[in-house]
């Protein structure tokens, strides 16, 4: 069943004034003395509406984007299924769309999907039933201080449901990739996706399959590196979604040790973000394909022509196979994926007893900049394998003894590795130039003597 449109207005005072961006309100100045509409809209005001700080602000407007360019100093526009104008004021970035209208079969391809989204309007009610879910379709207008609400957003905000706007078949098929934000708003908000937005879902998940990878690359990142990733991931594996969104693991998403340590992991990631760190998709992509890669390389040390290979190339191998199997749904940038792999290799060196007994070897695999991302790994493996606590306990005791507190991010080592290598290889030079030097000092003397 499609909701229909609805108009209810709240004063803007029962918003928290100190929260909202100073750079948002003065875009919208700029545009209101042009004699356009502009608004506050989206997830900002939804934050503000649950008295949280936004993390981002969205404007709104009826002016086309080569209005706004005009009327705003450091703008540009970007995009071209959907364009925006990005504006930059007092050094933050504000994101400017003009109102949209519904789609025509022109800007769809012939199953639906959204190929261009830039039919504009002068009209809010249109661009209201644009808007993916009620909770985000508040419009704010500090020129009037009153907040519009065209889709029973204000009920839904109330009664904690994630509700899609308009048909949900047709809103679906349109943009699939509304299906799995609908888990992520869920889980990051704690409200239940409505029944008629859930099963449309179920109906229409295999259309996942057309979005455009690199664009799933970072919907994949939002959904569980930002906070919420194990309510995600607990929500997706609960409806049968998760499959949808990683490569060939078949039985394997099914275990409950893959359950639990791919939860075990997101928790941690969860906490890393809580404490305003940041988190990498390297990591991310090493823990949701790590029971499958582990699996196939296991796997190819029973076949004669790759048991023959090292073990860090087995995996690499194995690690190679299933990334890019996994770059047909998320497109995985290579220097990523470098990184991932890299860290899976790590499993092999860090549980090898000789590399432990090598103090040359332990030297260096503890200055390697993927070594601490290696043992973090390690680390979230103790829960399905007791026996990795000893080596674990070697491994953190030998980093901090080797490894200065300045030098324990990867950036600042990366930085002095940069430097050492430099070091070495001005030492090389001044020592090539030494015995240059040297050689023809000899040479000048023994045609002074005559020898």
């Amino acid at each position: 069943m499609e909701r229909g449109i609805s108009h209810l207005t709240l004063p803007g005072d029962i918003l928290d004034q100190n929260k909202i961006s100073p750079a948002a309100l003065s875009v919208i100045r700029t545009l209101n003395s042009a004699g356009y509409e502009a608004y506050l809209v989206g997830g900002g005001v939804r934050d503000l509406l649950m008295d949280k700080l936004p993390k981002d602000f969205d404007v709104v407007t009826n002016a086309r984007p080569e209005t706004v360019k005009r009327l705003c100093r450091h703008s540009m526009i970007i995009g071209r299924r959907f364009k925006l104008v990005h504006v930059t004021e007092k050094g933050t970035l504000i994101e400017v769309a003009t109102f949209r209208k519904g789609n025509t079969y022109e800007d769809s391809d012939n199953v639906g999907m959204l190929t261009s989204d830039n039919t504009y309007s002068n009209d809010i009610t249109d661009d209201a039933i644009r808007r993916d879910f009620s909770i985000n379709g508040f419009y704010y207008s500090p020129a009037d201080n009153v907040i519009h609400d065209y889709l029973g957003g204000i009920s839904d905000l109330l009664h904690e449901k994630i509700d899609i706007v308009g048909d949900p078949d047709v809103r679906f098929s349109e943009d699939p990739v509304r299906m799995i934000r609908a888990y992520r708003f869920s889980a990051k908000l704690g409200f239940g996706i409505t029944p008629r937005t859930r099963s449309a879902i179920f109906r229409n998940i295999t259309d996942l399959a057309q979005v455009n990878n690199n664009r799933m690359y970072e919907e994949f990142n939002k959904m569980f590196l930002t906070g919420h990733g194990e309510a995600s991931f607990q929500l997706l594996m609960r409806d049968g979604i998760m499959q949808n969104l990683l490569t060939d693991m078949g039985p394997l998403i099914k275990s409950r040790q893959f359950f639990d340590f791919i939860s075990c992991c997101l928790r941690n990631t969860d906490a890393r973000h809580a404490e305003g760190k940041h988190n990498m998709p390297h990591f991310l992509y090493a823990v949701m394909l790590w029971p499958l890669t582990r699996k196939l390389y296991l796997k190819m040390g029973t076949v004669p022509k790759y048991s023959s290979l090292k073990e860090t190339d087995r995996m690499a191998m194995a690690g190679r196979i299933v990334l890019d199997r996994q770059s047909v749904i998320t497109k995985i940038p290579e220097f990523v994926a470098q990184d991932i792999i890299d860290i899976w290799k790590m499993q092999i060196i860090l549980t090898n007893e000789a590399v432990m007994n090598d103090q040359e070897q332990i030297e260096t695999v503890v200055w390697k900049e993927i070594f601490r991302a290696g043992l973090e790994f390690l680390m979230n493996r103790v829960h399905m394998d007791e026996n990795l606590e000893r080596i674990i306990t070697f491994w953190t005791d030998t980093y901090y003894n080797h490894i200065p507190q300045s030098l324990r991010t990867r950036k600042a080592l990366v930085s002095s590795n940069k430097a050492r290598n430099q070091e070495s290889r001005n030492s090389r030079s001044e020592g090539v130039r030494t015995r240059r030097n040297a050689s023809s000092g000899k040479r000048s003397r023994t045609r002074k003597t005559g020898i």
